[in-house]
Parts: C-alpha cells; sequence; structure tokens
C-alpha cells in the first residue's frame, strides 16, 4: 500500500502538528528529510509557500527543504528532480490545482514520485496537491488527475460544503466506481499502519454512489480500492 496523506488544506499551521507528526512517526529513517514542492503555488507565492513550509517542519524537529519545481521544463529536468534522491517524505502545497496537474503529469518528476512511493517514501498533498493525488480531479468539470489512489477524487476545504449538494452538484456526475473524499481544512486521511486513518481538527465525508458517511478525528476509512 502507497504511503500517502491527503489534507484538506491549511497546512502548515499548528492544528496541523499532529498529522505531521503522525507521518514523522512512520518514517523509519532516524533523521527523516521532508522536501516541500510549492508548484501549486507557482502563480501565486511559491518561495513563501516553500519557505513556511520549510521553517514549519524544521520547528518539528527535522530536516526540510525546498525544491522549486514551478513549470513543466522543472519537472523534466535531471538534475532539479534528483533532488528527491534523500527524501523520505514528499509534500506538495497548495495552490492551483490545474498548475500542478499540468506541470507534473507524466513527467520525469512523476516518474521518480512513484519510484520513491515503491520505495517506502511518504507522499503528502494539501488542497490542490491532494486533488491530483486521486484517479480524477473535479475543478471547473472533470481532469484525468494523477491516480496514485485509484477510483478516488479528492474535495479539499469541505467543512463548509453541504453534502447533499455535493453529490448532486458533482458527484452525481462521477463514474459510479468513483469513491469521493471530502477533506476539511486542517485535517487528513494519512496512511497509517496500512490502515487509512482521519487525524486533525475537522472530519473526512466519503461518498459511495449516492450515499454518504463522517469519519471524525480518530477513524479509519473503508476504502475498498485503497
Amino acid at each position: 500500500m502507497r504511503r500517502i496523506a491527503l489534507v484538506g488544506g491549511d497546512e502548515f499551521r499548528s492544528g496541523c502538528e499532529p498529522i505531521d507528526q503522525a507521518i514523522l512517526s512512520e518514517v523509519t529513517h532516524p533523521n527523516p528529510m521532508v522536501v516541500i514542492l510549492p508548484t501549486a503555488a507557482a502563480k501565486e507565492n511559491p518561495y513563501k509557500a516553500a519557505s513556511n513550509g520549510v521553517a514549519y517542519f524544521r520547528s518539528l524537529g527535522v530536516n526540510a527543504k525546498s525544491l522549486m519545481v514551478l513549470a513543466q521544463s522543472h519537472s523534466n529536468d535531471r538534475l532539479l528532480v534528483s533532488n528527491l534522491d534523500n527524501a523520505d517524505v514528499i509534500y506538495f502545497t497548495g495552490g492551483d490545482p490545474n498548475h500542478l496537474l499540468e506541470t507534473i503529469a507524466n513527467s520525469l518528476l512523476e516518474s521518480k514520485i512513484i519510484q520513491k512511493l515503491e520505495r517506502g517514501a511518504y507522499l503528502v498533498g494539501s488542497s490542490a496537491g491532494a486533488m491530483v493525488f486521486g484517479s480524477l480531479m473535479y475543478y471547473k468539470g472533470w481532469k484525468k488527475a494523477l491516480d496514485f489512489l485509484p477510483e478516488t477524487v479528492v474535495l479539499p476545504h469541505h467543512e463548509k460544503r453541504n453534502p447533499q449538494e455535493v453529490y448532486e452538484n458533482i458527484l452525481s456526475t462521477a463514474p459510479s466506481n468513483v469513491t469521493g473524499l471530502g477533506i476539511d481544512g486542517e485535517t487528513a486521511c494519512v496512511n497509517l499502519d496500512g490502515k487509512l486513518t482521519v487525524l486533525g481538527q475537522g472530519r473526512v465525508i466519503q461518498y459511495t454512489g449516492h450515499k454518504w458517511k463522517v469519519f471524525e478525528s480518530g477513524k479509519v476509512l473503508e476504502l475498498n480500492n485503497y
């Protein structure tokens, strides 16, 4: 099972510390290295996003650095991508999911991430970062995503959403085999000991067909496709 965490947004805040400490506890390396990729924030302030992430993880007592993959050409730069060689945790920040998807899909970077996952690294995405990890992404319409989580669509910043409206306006148009994960800010689905567990300040709503179920922090999601 791939070691992936899906954060609903508002990353690098004090409310996220239990989430990230749980992720770091899964790393077997005695001195974990976290690599922050602000790719989704490329059109906003990627250097601030990267700096916030590096400072945050260093405050948790681990090594952290940024990897400034901001354009498609960067994703295919072998030297730049090699900076992931020593990464124990690869963290994609929030921002523009379309830009993120277009930048890394079918690239050397995507291949490197898959290789790192197969070798036990932890992949984390917040907001836009989490959206691209599913098989599909809903952002101004449906798009094929990276499929790190098969048959899944991630819906971040879900704390103010009405489940009935989400189903009627979004998920009713998805393929019937797709599971929706509505994740609140400062909340995450984290692979802990092979189980996708909800951690953080809010909750996760799992949509299956026309039904949905609420999972509070500490509960384990019931995903057949994970």
